[in-house]
């Protein structure tokens, strides 16, 4: 996937919605105490931490997993300012 992005604009990362990764795993089964391991959940941290969502793409064993992360949704320009913190 390719997004055209502006260079040098300096609130770029808080504009950043939702970013995927896809990690090709083994294609092999693996086993904990005898016991195979049957799913993988790939979690893909936020960052920055005002990212709106993270995708995670990931393969075990010839199947395909998907890991969702869900941060906090980018405020509007001014919001939260001129307030006093809860207590």
């Amino acid at each position: 996937m390719f997004v055209d992005l502006p260079v040098g604009e300096p609130d770029l990362a808080a504009r950043i919605v939702i970013v995927v990764s896809n990690v090709p795993g083994p294609q092999q089964t693996f086993s904990m105490n005898g016991e195979p391991l049957r799913e993988v959940y790939p979690a893909v941290p936020l960052n920055p931490a005002t990212q709106g969502l993270n995708v995670g793409v990931m393969s075990y064993d010839g199947r395909i997993f998907f890991g969702l992360w869900r941060g906090c949704p980018p405020r509007p320009a001014g919001a939260g300012r001129g307030r006093r913190p809860r207590r």
